[in-house]
């Protein structure tokens, strides 16, 4: 049955951040090709990627055979329009912002169009701080929480299971945020903390407790340039009077 409103699976790419294990890398490989996704890319591989996974990756081989291996985390996930991490233990301490859970996150992709990156962490330790600061949502599949934190390939194919699920059902709430445009909004409040001499520290809560509104918001493009310019006027008017910068009336 066609329909308009039939929810399209979404260009998923994969990203492994130096994991251990090859079977871990195989049975990934072989879970994506259950759930059709096909772009996988390793980080900076802490073993040699041979025999093992090409075997536990099974009738997914051709997912591993065409993986890329890079060598940093920023190279993975270039061009890119919403970036994901996964964590089995949260904090909000550090990252400001409430995890979803991984059925609340196929939900709100369930329209997205564009490129999404979902970003796995090492197997002893997951993604550090740092990692995850760069990611637009966070992720986590409830579990027990004597002992939460699933296997690798585990992860992966929970998942992208409720990914497949829901683009098997219908839904009229896409995701509208354009990563540049909050990007660039991101930027002027950075620069708007460095002028009036906020420290690092402040700006990065600032930073994060925006990020965290923008997504949650879900602006339309127009309303995230509206946003971009209201920012760029603040931050223009608050520059030197013989400073070089550009006008604020626009």
């Amino acid at each position: 049955m066609c329909n308009e409103n039939l929810i399209q699976m979404p260009e998923i790419r994969v990203v492994l951040v130096e994991p251990f294990y090859e079977i871990n890398i195989g049975y990934t490989a072989r879970v994506m090709k259950n759930f059709d996704v096909n772009k996988l890319f390793i980080v900076n591989p802490r073993i040699e990627i041979g025999e093992i996974a090409r075997r536990f990756a099974m009738k997914g081989v051709d997912v591993l055979e065409k993986a890329r291996i890079v060598k940093s985390l920023t190279d993975a996930i270039s061009s890119v329009d919403l970036v994901i991490g996964t964590t089995g233990k949260v904090s909000n301490k550090i990252l400001l912002r409430q995890a979803l859970t991984a059925r609340e996150f196929a939900e709100k992709i369930s329209n997205v169009k564009g490129k999404i990156a979902i970003l796995f962490g090492r197997e002893p330790s997951g993604l550090t701080n740092e990692e995850l600061m760069l990611c637009d949502y966070i992720v986590t599949i409830p579990a027990n929480p004597e002992y939460p934190i699933l296997n690798l390939s585990h992860a992966v194919s929970i998942i992208l299971y409720e990914i497949f699920l829901t683009t098997r059902r219908y839904s009229n709430k896409p995701i509208t945020v354009s990563r540049r445009y909050a990007n660039l909004v991101l930027d002027y409040v950075s620069k708007i903390c460095d002028t009036i001499g906020l420290d690092s520290a402040k700006t990065s809560k600032i930073l994060m407790a925006i990020k965290r509104i923008i997504y949650k918001a879900n602006p339309t493009e127009k309303e995230l340039r509206t946003l971009l310019l209201f920012m760029r006027k603040i931050y223009v008017l608050l520059q030197p009077a013989d400073s070089d910068t550009l006008s604020p009336y626009f």
